[in-house]
């Protein structure tokens, strides 16, 4: 692996630089080429060039760009904080590059309904509840109906202080609470009946053990169903 400052290492930095800003101008096609040639310059580095390469990939992505998107989020699933070819400790932008490409390829695996595999995945990251199954496994075509594409990213913006002040620190009252509140945030999630099985909120309720015990007993259902 290239010491930093290295030939291999500078270059490698420029195309993902390049790539970065490529993807800023709404330009992902080039974007995506920057990115996959700052990969191939430092194959075994440039970790964050895997995870926005990736990302791209699964924006609109047939069944070849899935397979290639899934090995470049899989080659960072191993990776700890710790460069184990020199000992030293990863830079802040590779640890959370490392983070969200674990997260990523969880989200995958559910779309793919491998949901023991991603189960796995996230408790290691420190998750106690997920969504529902049906919720995070949805089709392709969906998933192609949701995607947005580079001639319409250019509308969509972020506006800063949409709801009145006044209506923010109610919702804050109302969901978090504070030190002047004399009725329990908590009370809130009770009547709703957030984290109860049978509440209007089942999607959330589910601890990651329970997510497992359904699907396991799912899995034992169809093989007592299905014909031997």
């Amino acid at each position: 692996y290239p010491a930093m400052g290295s030939h291999s290492f500078m270059l490698s930095e420029c195309y993902f630089q390049t790539g970065l800003l490529h993807q800023k101008q709404g330009d992902l096609v080039k974007a995506l080429a920057f990115f996959r040639q700052a990969i191939k310059e430092l194959p075994r580095g440039c970790v964050p060039a895997k995870l926005h390469a990736a990302r791209l990939l699964l924006m609109d992505a047939d069944d070849s760009q899935k397979k290639e998107a899934e090995s470049l989020l899989k080659s960072l699933l191993g990776l700890s904080t710790r460069d184990q070819t020199n000992g030293q400790q990863r830079s802040v932008r590779d640890v959370r590059a490392i983070e969200s490409a674990k997260r990523r390829y969880a989200l995958l695996c559910y779309h793919e309904d491998r949901l023991e595999e991603a189960d796995s995945i996230v408790q290691a990251l420190g998750y106690e509840l997920r969504l529902a199954s049906n919720v995070l496994k949805y089709s392709k075509e969906r998933r192609s109906s949701m995607s947005i594409s580079p001639a319409m990213s250019s509308v969509v913006c972020m506006v800063d202080d949409a709801l009145p002040i006044r209506m923010l620190k109610q919702m804050i009252t109302t969901f978090v609470g504070d030190s002047t509140n004399s009725i329990s945030p908590t009370r809130f999630w009770k009547e709703h009946r957030y984290r109860e099985i049978d509440g209007h909120y089942f999607s959330y309720a589910h601890t990651l053990q329970v997510q497992q015990d359904e699907t396991k007993d799912e899995k034992q259902q169809q093989q007592q169903q299905s014909p031997p």
